[in-house]
């Protein structure tokens, strides 16, 4: 609350915080302020019954088995309690405890309703199981019978039995029926009755079907004569299997032999064995006769062997897997003309393997051993790398050393140096290599450095002295010239530069020049000198005003003066540019001098002055009594009259104030 003059109350018929009822308030503010005056303002606080009730000790979910005999149970239990924030309305079931609940789930829902429409629910279920299983009766005792004729089982019947349960039956099934025919075996026939709530009751019985009857075998081969196969001592012989046959079915049709298998030189009695499924079993025979002609054969032999020479060998030591020898029947001897593991000189070689089989058949095959020498020949004692400097006043110099030796595994061809020891070397890095090259070629090479450094720095001469000059006039610069020195290299320059060019205009100041000359393998030197440029030109003032004179200022003993500065300038530049007053100021009556002053940046002074001379042209003011008119009275020649002596002033102030006629105050 706010008031233009103050408030003096501000009250509410309810504090923030306060309790509130579920329903809607109105809160006032009354503001009243020192004079009286009031005003209120209001809100509406509404509180909303959004809680619902509360059902406690709700009964946990019920599960029973059905009354005895029947397709239902009685259920009781506790019933629940319920609470509200306000008030209950209403709380009801749509189940009462004692009721009698049917077979399977039912839910029990309790429903709680506020007194402002809030509702709760809260359920439990009630499971009525029913777990009587149904009942089998007349069931037939195990049935057994043989096979009918020609036939891997048999037809059976029998009288179904009967089912029934205290609710009901839903189905009433078995997986056979009275008149099926059964395989050869036991079969078990089971009845599964189910009732209507999935309770499950089954009964079983068997029947044995039992089979007597033997396989047969047909199309079994004549004997079979024929030459071994290459390479075998024995043949790959096939031949169409026989069939069999069984009422029941053929379990197994084997062979002690298979059709396609490898036989060995000599007769062989493949047997075909049948058994059906019921274990009864029928056998049949032929003869198999390989006849032995043939030669023996080498394998894996080494394909050509081509290796390099052994370490500082000529030749080398090879080894190889020795191949294999085979026959269909037997080896009487196998030998080779050289041996794996012997060493082979630098060339090619023929190695040769003989094998004999016991028939006295020989069988011949070879490879060839190749060995090459890639052994490079080998250099030694090869010189270090050489550093020197270049002889005194050439571009080079002459280096010595000792020569390198050459050796090789076989021989050495030749050896040769693109350089000899004694020869002059340019100034830089030259590779010096020396080449072995042995009697197949191989070469070998080896290298070492040879550097000439030119440490000799370039030579400068005929450099300028220093020179020092004024700066040209109306400048802060000049022109200055002079004649270039010279360079001069043991080796040769590569460039002479200078960091300023004679006929280069130099500022005021000291300017360093200096040159550097390079040689070509960038030896540096540098020569300087100063170029000194002095600024001896002062500043120029211009635009000073004339000498001015004014009057003073009506009522004062000055005046107020103002004028156009005037301009400075030099050749360089204006470090400062000062006056002893300002135009604007106030000057006192009389002549003042005004004087400006410029100085350069080098330090270089000028001043330029004017008169400025303020004349008091302003007369004192006297103030006198106002007019005096008496009476002389009776008798009397005169009167004494009395008066203020006259006030004077004047701008500048009162130098003497006198009476010049008439009597004086008094008189």
């Amino acid at each position: 609350a706010a008031d233009n003059c103050a408030i003096a109350t501000f009250t509410s018929d309810f504090a923030s915080g306060e309790s509130f009822s579920v329903g809607e308030t109105i809160v006032t503010y009354t503001a009243t302020d020192i004079h009286g005056n009031e005003e209120t303002a209001s809100f509406t606080v509404t509180v909303t019954d959004t809680e619902k009730p509360v059902i406690t000790n709700v009964p946990a979910n019920i599960e029973v088995n059905s009354d005895a005999d029947t397709c239902a149970a009685v259920v009781t239990w506790t019933v629940p309690d319920a609470v509200d924030n306000c008030a209950i309305a209403t709380f009801t079931s749509d189940f009462a405890s004692g009721d009698s609940f049917p077979v399977g789930e039912s839910i029990v829902t309790y429903t709680a309703t506020d007194i402002h429409g809030n509702g709760e629910t809260a359920s439990f279920t009630v499971t009525v199981n029913d777990n009587e299983l149904p009942t089998i009766t007349n069931v037939p005792t195990n049935i057994i019978v043989d096979s009918d004729a020609g036939v891997c089982g048999a037809a059976v019947t029998w009288t179904a039995p009967d089912a029934a349960d205290h609710c009901a039956i839903a189905t009433f099934t078995s997986d056979f029926v009275s008149g099926a025919s059964f395989p050869v075996g036991e079969t078990i026939v089971t009845y599964t009755a189910t009732d209507i709530h999935g309770n499950e009751e089954t009964t079983s019985f068997t029947v044995t079907v039992n089979d007597n009857e033997l396989p047969t075998i047909t199309n079994v081969p004549t004997d079979i004569v024929v030459d071994s196969d290459a390479g075998v001592c024995g043949a790959v012989v096939t031949w169409t299997k026989p069939n069999s046959a069984d009422n029941c079915g053929i379990d197994t049709f084997t062979s002690d032999v298979l059709s396609g298998a490898t036989f060995p030189v000599g007769e062989t009695k493949v047997t075909y064995t049948a058994t059906d499924i019921h274990g009864n079993q029928e056998t049949a025979s032929f003869t198999v006769t390989v006849n032995d002609k043939e030669l023996p054969s080498i394998t894996n032999v080494p394909t050509d062997i081509v290796v390099d020479n052994d370490a500082v060998v000529c030749g080398a030591v090879v080894t190889w897997t020795e191949p294999n020898s085979a026959d269909n029947c037997g080896i009487d001897t196998f030998t080779s003309d050289v041996l794996s593991g012997a060493t082979f000189p630098v060339g090619r070689t023929t190695v040769t393997y003989t094998a004999t089989d016991i028939h006295g058949n020989a069988e011949t095959a070879s490879f060839t051993v190749t060995v090459n020498d890639t052994e490079k020949p080998v250099i030694t004692n090869v010189p270090v790398n050489i550093e020197v400097n270049s002889d005194a006043g050439t571009c080079a110099a002459v280096v010595t050393w000792t020569a390198p030796d050459a050796a090789d595994n076989c021989a050495i061809a030749t050896f040769t140096s693109d350089f000899a020891s004694g020869d002059s070397f340019p100034v830089g890095e030259t590779i010096v290599t020396y080449t072995a090259t042995d009697i197949h070629g191989n070469e070998e090479t080896a290298s070492f450095t040879v550097t000439v450094n030119d440490t000799e720095k370039p030579v400068i001469t005929n450099v300028p002295a220093n020179i020092e000059v004024n700066s040209d006039a109306g400048t802060c610069a000049s022109v200055v010239t002079w004649t270039a020195p010279d360079a001069a290299d043991n080796c040769g320059i590569d460039t002479f530069t200078s960091d300023h060019q004679s006929g280069e205009i130099f500022p005021v100041g000291e300017t360093t020049v200096t040159y550097t000359a390079t040689d070509i393998h960038g030896n540096e030197e540098t020569a300087s000198f100063t170029v000194t440029l002095n600024d001896t030109e002062k500043p120029v003032i211009t635009n000073v005003p004339a000498n001015i004179v004014v009057n003073s200022a009506a009522g004062l003993c000055a005046a107020t003066v103002t004028w156009t500065a005037p301009d400075a300038a030099d050749n360089c530049a204006i470090a400062t540019f000062t006056s002893d007053f300002a135009s604007g100021d106030s000057f006192p009556v009389g002549e003042t001098i005004v004087t400006y002053t410029a100085t350069d940046i080098h330090g270089n002074v000028e001043t330029a002055s004017f008169t400025l001379t303020v004349t008091d042209t302003q007369l004192p003011v006297i103030i006198c009594p106002d007019d005096i008119s008496t009476t002389v009275g009776v008798g009397e020649t005169g009167k004494v009259i009395t008066y203020d002596l006259p006030i004077a002033t004047d701008n500048c102030g009162i130098k003497s104030l006198e009476l010049i006629s008439g009597p004086a105050s008094g008189s």
